[in-house]
């Protein structure tokens, strides 16, 4: 038996659960659509670090990049095309994402298969969930709950 199987098992055995996460290609590019508001994950244009939800205009700004971190976590960072020095972050101090040029936790996200081919996204850090407000409205973070807002599409490019 092979020891990370070996470990699962173990694990198991005095009650920890243990999931798997989904998998996306390393360094493959995506559009990220929210379930609900079929808007998708989108940079300000406008300069900002913000990440808001918008209607799919096929802009450099609403691509994100997939990327394997170094550590061994089922984790990604999303890298907006549109300047790929910035990571998808969770701001420490409010519930607010934005694309910060960033070390640490923030930047590295779960994906939970959550059914027909959408994921839940949580952070690592915070261990909350990317949520949708709504169309041109801010991307957030809240409590991990399993409702359509916080359910995403990557449809890779």
């Amino acid at each position: 038996m092979n020891s990370f199987l070996y470990l699962v098992v173990v694990l198991q055995v005095i009650g920890v659960r243990v999931t798997y996460g989904a998998s996306l290609d390393n360094q493959a590019v995506y559009k990220i659509k929210n379930v609900q508001d079929a808007g998708l994950l989108s940079m300000k244009d406008s300069g900002s670090n913000k990440v808001f939800l918008k209607v799919d205009v096929g802009a450099a700004s609403q691509k994100w990049r997939a990327k394997k971190p170094l550590v061994m976590r089922s984790d990604y960072e999303l890298k907006p095309t549109s300047d790929e020095t910035m990571d998808l972050t969770a701001d420490d101090t409010s519930s607010l994402v934005r694309a910060l040029p960033s070390p640490g936790n923030g930047k590295s996200w779960h994906l939970r298969t959550v059914g027909d081919g959408a994921f839940e996204v949580k952070n690592y850090a915070t261990q909350t969930c990317l949520t949708s407000q709504g169309l041109n409205k801010q991307v957030t973070l809240s409590p991990c709950n399993n409702t359509p807002k916080q359910e995403w599409k990557f449809k890779q490019l």
